[in-house]
This record gives structure tokens, C-alpha cells and sequence, in this order.
């Protein structure tokens, strides 16, 4: 159940990261607004740390 747990929190961090990369990665393209892609990407590190920490903390 703990090795569930763990490998649950690594594919939510990894889907949820690399769908919202290229996502907004597509709309900085379109819209040639890098400080927003900045932006965007930065605050999406931050989920992508959290979710990651979340599997990590699931385990003890």
C-alpha cells in the first residue's frame, strides 16, 4: 500500500506537470508572451515540487 502511495504521488506530479508544460508552452508560442510563459512555468515548478513532496511525505 506505501509503494501504491508513492508511485500514485510520482504519475500525478509527472502527468500533471508535463501536461500543463506543454499546454502553456503551446499558448506562450501563440502568444509571444515569455514573461507569462515565466510565470507560468515557475508557479508550475512550484505544483510539480509540491506533488512530488506529497508522494515522498506518503510513504512515512
Amino acid at each position: 500500500m506505501l509503494l501504491s502511495c508513492s508511485f500514485f504521488g510520482c504519475f500525478l506530479c509527472f502527468f500533471l506537470f508535463f501536461s500543463f508544460f506543454f499546454r502553456f508552452l503551446l499558448l506562450s508560442c501563440f502568444f509571444s508572451n515569455f514573461l507569462l510563459f515565466f510565470l507560468l512555468l515557475l508557479c508550475f515548478f512550484c505544483l510539480f515540487f509540491c506533488f512530488c513532496f506529497f508522494g515522498y511525505f506518503c510513504l512515512y
